[in-house]
């Protein structure tokens, strides 16, 4: 059942909105004052609160927070007499989801509750989603490990709903637009509007294309057959998986291809697990310099930033050509004592908890079945370059 909290120190207000959402078959529970309203929120979860700002004591602004420290999905809607709506601004900065003036009209209150309700259905809908997503991904990592191919899906996993929370909240904000312009009456451009539902497309497109690799990635894909891929393709590819959570560590991503027409001919999704290995490997030592850098106060000018380069060219050695790309971070380094066991399986040169020691000897063993090798260099404190060479593909 809908459960709602209503809180207002006029009683005949409370009365009336009580009457109204028990008969359309609400859960209601009411206070008188705001010290009430609070005591009953910090023994029960409500899917909306309807309360008054300007109270005796406790404000509806006190149980706007309250209510955002217990229960942050429960949509707070505030209700003000006054004519200077600061307060009510406020508290929609406090993360209110609306407010209402009051004398209001029982069709307006019953509309802005609905809404509410519905965006906390939504998000918890969207919530259950990602934990399945991350469920799934957390079964398939087992996998992986028993079969000697582990990779951290977990990890990707929130590279993924990062991915597609950009989308989700471009297609929120479309919507939420038309829907302020069909409530308030305003005329629809029909070329406008177009081009919304276009971008609304493009986005859904974008979410499919996100999941549908996912479930590629996440499935025996060691059946499928090799093809050649370009440099350019199978960066991007892991960009598209981990770029909006490179983003949120706030670090600077850079591609530079030397060289065109670079191709390689691999199984592009193991060859992809190599290079996602990589990257976060890169992420962890620039998080970790970050740290050190703060710490310390080793730049008091500000002049470091967390960076990772992606570079594609070529090499030749001898009678043989390399197509090569290179991972490069400038993080915390390797020390010199530890290099030399790098890629043995369980060796792992990050914090206790935070490395398995695998993805480095799984990514040496990948590229090695086709001919090519890895190699690391890097000074401790310094950052690193890991460097991915494969036969060429002319």
């Amino acid at each position: 059942m809908k459960r709602i909290l209503i809180v207002d120190d006029e009683k005949e207000i409370l009365n009336f909105l009580a009457e109204h959402f028990e008969s359309i078959g609400w859960e209601v529970d009411l206070a008188e004052n705001g010290a009430q309203g609070t005591a009953i929120l910090s023994e029960k979860e409500f899917d909306v609160i309807l309360t008054d700002i300007k109270m005796p004591g406790t404000t509806g602004t006190d149980i706007l927070r309250a209510s955002k420290e217990l229960y942050p999905d429960t949509e707070v809607i505030m209700m003000t007499g006054y004519k200077n709506v600061d307060s009510a601004v406020k508290s929609l900065n406090l993360g209110a989801y609306a407010y209402l003036n009051k004398p209001f009209r029982i069709e307006e209150v019953n509309h802005k509750v609905v809404q509410a309700y519905e965006k906390r259905h939504l998000v918890r809908k969207e919530r259950e989603y990602l934990f399945d997503l991350e469920r799934i991904i957390q079964e398939k990592a087992k996998e992986l490990y028993r079969h000697g191919r582990m990779i951290s899906l977990s990890e990707m996993a929130a590279g993924v709903a990062h991915e597609l929370n950009q989308p989700l909240n471009g297609i929120s904000t479309f919507a939420e637009g038309m829907l302020i312009r069909i409530e308030r009456g305003i005329k629809i451009d029909k070329k406008k509007t177009r081009s919304i539902l276009k971008e609304i497309l493009i986005q859904t497109e974008r979410m499919s294309e996100i999941i549908n690799h996912m479930r590629t990635f996440a499935r025996d894909f060691e059946r499928l057959p090799e093809r050649e891929v370009t440099a350019e393709e199978i960066i991007q590819s892991c960009l598209k998986l981990v770029g909006a959570q490179l983003k949120h560590h706030q670090i600077d991503v850079s591609v530079k291809m030397n060289s065109s027409g670079l191709s390689f001919l691999v199984n592009e999704y193991r060859f992809q697990q190599v290079l996602l290995n990589l990257i976060h490997n890169a992420r962890d030592a620039v998080d970790e310099k970050e740290e050190i850098v703060k710490r310390e106060n080793l730049y008091p000018d500000n002049n470091w930033c967390k960076q990772i380069e992606m570079w594609a060219f070529r090499e030749k050695n001898g009678d043989t050509a390399f197509h090569v790309i290179e991972v490069r971070d400038n993080g915390i380094g390797i020390a010199k004592d530890k290099m030399e066991n790098l890629f043995q399986p369980f060796f792992t040169t990050k914090k206790p908890g935070k490395g398995t020691g695998l993805g480095l000897s799984t990514s040496y063993g990948i590229i090695n079945e086709y001919g090519g090798r890895i190699e690391a260099e890097s000074d401790y404190g310094e950052g690193a370059v890991f460097r991915v060479l494969l036969p060429a593909v002319e």
